[in-house]
């Protein structure tokens, strides 16, 4: 395994960081303890790996050695070149306004949402670090994607009033998703939905095919917009986390024992006890009003489309 210093969020944390961006499918608990100890000999004080959803032996070998899930982020791939027509002649009939970025207003406005506009991320959902450097962390990437880091930034608005804004990265003929907001005002009112489709519709005329979105299993408004863009799970991965020094200690059992147990995708609190206690992750998915699961951790459900019947309900995790 190798590990590579994370230089910005070092800065934003004010702790040595380090990724494990190098691993085998493969690896053991043993690869796993002698990393941790490497990395306590180079003097790390934080550790983050990604790991595919499909892997559950693997997540429960970095489980078993004091790692913590932190997040799991679903990826989606919407079409742009199969719904950007359709889009377009939606987009003209909307009260709202989608245009680049064009002035400091337009930049300040999106540093200052981004402060508070992301909870459900790594970072907020590790209790181990502290939540106001993980909303300087939002403020500071947004920043630097007004500033070049990315090929795109665009802004909504209404009456020109600034609602939302979205950050684009292009790779040939696609388009990455960096960071997307709607202030707290205009949320729950479809505003993100139109966000979404005035990218599309935008990406549609500059010849773009495919748009990458990465959101968190929590996040379920985010999960409801994709399915109403027909967007595709292309993949899922989860992020652990590790700290050297754990502080952390729980005097009593969340939980009595028992065969298994299921907690929502935003519970990650209860999550951690329940690894620590010795539950393993069985699977992960989506699950839907009707009683319907889509289920990332087999492989075969991510290349999918979300089910079109019932209301998307959130992420779950199965521990047994």
């Amino acid at each position: 395994m190798k590990i590579e210093k994370d230089v910005f969020n070092s800065g934003i944390f004010g702790i040595n960081m380090g990724n494990i961006i190098e691993y085998s499918p493969e690896d053991s608990n043993k690869e796993i303890s002698e990393t941790i100890q490497k990395s306590c000999v180079e003097g790390y004080d934080h550790l983050a790996v990604k790991i595919a959803a499909d892997n559950n032996r693997l997540v429960n070998c970095f489980l078993g050695e004091g790692f913590y899930i932190v997040d799991s982020q679903v990826t989606f791939v919407i079409d742009v070149h199969l719904m950007g027509a359709e889009l377009q002649k939606h987009n003209k009939n909307t009260t709202v306004s989608f245009h680049e970025i064009a002035n400091e207003r337009e930049k300040n406005f999106i540093t200052t949402i981004s402060k508070k506009a992301f909870t459900n991320d790594r970072f907020h959902s590790d209790f181990f670090l502290p939540k106001e450097r993980a909303n300087q962390y939002y403020m500071k990437w947004s920043n630097n994607c007004c500033e070049g880091l990315s090929d795109k930034v665009y802004v909504l608005t209404m009456n020109d009033k600034l609602i939302g804004y979205i950050t684009l990265s292009f790779e040939e003929k696609n388009a990455i998703v960096g960071l997307a907001a709607i202030t707290p005002e205009f949320r729950g009112k479809g505003m993100f939905s139109e966000l979404i489709k005035h990218t599309i519709g935008e990406l549609f005329d500059s010849g773009k095919e495919r748009l990458f979105y990465g959101t968190q299993l929590s996040n379920s408004p985010v999960l409801s917009t994709m399915r109403g863009v027909d967007g595709r799970v292309f993949r899922c991965n989860h992020v652990l986390h590790y700290i050297k020094r754990n502080l952390h200690s729980s005097n009593h059992s969340v939980y009595k024992r028992v065969d298994n147990v299921e907690v929502t995708s935003d519970e990650k609190n209860n999550l951690y006890e329940l690894t620590k206690e010795g539950f393993h992750l069985e699977e992960t998915g989506i699950k839907f009003s009707t009683g319907k699961r889509q289920i990332l951790s087999d492989g075969m459900d991510c290349v999918k489309s979300m089910p079109n019947d019932g209301k998307v309900m959130g992420g779950y995790y199965l521990l047994i």
